[in-house]
C-alpha cells in the first residue's frame, strides 16, 4: 500500500521550491523549467503496454496526482511513452531520468528489486547498481540537494517575505546535513563544495540576526576552501551589508578581488558586492562602471546588460 502522505510532501517540496527557483538555477531546471501535467490513466495503459509491466503504485500516484514528466531529479522526470521498453538486466524497468554523460535512473518493477531505483553508470566504466530502496526516497534525496542548491544560489540575493520562512527552515536543514556529511548516493556522486554550503548557511545566520555565527561560519568556509583569501572577503562583506557599513563592504570586496586564488563564480559575487557597495555609498559613477564590470565578466546575466 502506497503511503500517499509521504508523496503528497515530497510534490510540496516540489512545488515550493520551484516557486522560488525564477532564474532555473536548480541543476537541470533550465531543461524541465519545473514543468507540471499528469498522465491520464489512457496514457497509463498505453505506457504500460508499451514496457510490458504494471506500473508500481507510488509511480502511478506520481503521474496522476503531481507531474507525469518534467520536474524531477538530474534533467528531469521522463514520460514513459517517450522511451523504449528496457532488456536484459532492466527488463521490466521504467527509466526514470538521464544525468547526463550516458547515465540514467530507472524503477524496477519485477523480482527481488522490484520497487527500487538502480542506476546505470556502465557508459562512464562504472557499475549497473541500486542507487535507491524506492521511488519517494529517490525523489527525497533529489530535493534535499536541489533545496541546499537552492541556498547556495539564492541567499543574500533573495527578498526573503514572511511566506518564505517555513521554505527557509528547510533549506536551513539541508545545509546543516549536508555540511556534516551524510551517506546519500547522489551527493556522493555529484557533491555540494564544503564552502558554498557553509556561506550559506552563514547567509541564513545573518538573516536571523545571529552575527557571531555567520562569522564563525564564514571562518570555517575559508578553512575548506581552495580559494580561501575570496571565501573571507565573501564572508566580510555579507557581514558589512548586514551591518550597513557600506565603506566595510565596499573595502572587502576590492581587498577579495586581489586574492590569488579566485574562481570566476567568486569573482563574480565580488564584482557584485562592489557594485552594491558603491551604489549604497552614492557613488554614482564608479557604481556605473562597476555594473559595466559585473556585465562584461558575465556576459549572459542579463540583469547586468544595458549598464
Amino acid at each position: 500500500m502506497t503511503d500517499t502522505s509521504v508523496l503528497s510532501d515530497l510534490y510540496r517540496r516540489v512545488r515550493a521550491l520551484g516557486n522560488r527557483d525564477p532564474d532555473s538555477k536548480i541543476f537541470g531546471a533550465s531543461m524541465h523549467q519545473w514543468t507540471v501535467f499528469q498522465l491520464s490513466p489512457e496514457e497509463q495503459a498505453e505506457a504500460e503496454a508499451l514496457h510490458g509491466l504494471t506500473l508500481p503504485d507510488d509511480y502511478r500516484w506520481w503521474i496522476s496526482e503531481a507531474s507525469g514528466a518534467g520536474i524531477g531529479p538530474f534533467y528531469g522526470l521522463l514520460h514513459p511513452l517517450d522511451s523504449q521498453p528496457c532488456a536484459d538486466e532492466l527488463a521490466g524497468a521504467i527509466p526514470l531520468s538521464d544525468h547526463g554523460c550516458g547515465y540514467f535512473d530507472f524503477l524496477l518493477t519485477r523480482g527481488e528489486h522490484a520497487g527500487r531505483v538502480w542506476v546505470d553508470f556502465r557508459e562512464g566504466g562504472g557499475p549497473l547498481t541500486e542507487w535507491y530502496p524506492s521511488f519517494a526516497a529517490w525523489l527525497d534525496a533529489w530535493l534535499l540537494r536541489s533545496f541546499a542548491e537552492w541556498g547556495i544560489e539564492y541567499l543574500g540575493t533573495w527578498k526573503v517575505t514572511e511566506a518564505d520562512e517555513p521554505f527557509l527552515v528547510e533549506v536551513a536543514a539541508a545545509l546543516a546535513r549536508i555540511d556534516a556529511g551524510t551517506d546519500d548516493p547522489t551527493l556522493a556522486q555529484y557533491p555540494l563544495p564544503h564552502d558554498k554550503l557553509r556561506i550559506a548557511r552563514g547567509r541564513l545566520a545573518l538573516h536571523g540576526g545571529r552575527a557571531s555565527e555567520a562569522e564563525a561560519m564564514f571562518e570555517a568556509a575559508a578553512e575548506v576552501s581552495k580559494e580561501p583569501d575570496a571565501m573571507r572577503a565573501l564572508g566580510r562583506c555579507e557581514i558589512a551589508r548586514a551591518r550597513g557599513d557600506h565603506a566595510a563592504w565596499l573595502a572587502a570586496a576590492d581587498a577579495g578581488l586581489t586574492a590569488s586564488a579566485l574562481w570566476w563564480i567568486s569573482e563574480k559575487q565580488l564584482l557584485e558586492h562592489r557594485f552594491h557597495a558603491l551604489e549604497a555609498l552614492g557613488r554614482t559613477d564608479e557604481a556605473a562602471v562597476a555594473r559595466a564590470a559585473v556585465a562584461k565578466h558575465d556576459p549572459n546575466d542579463a540583469a547586468y546588460q544595458d549598464a
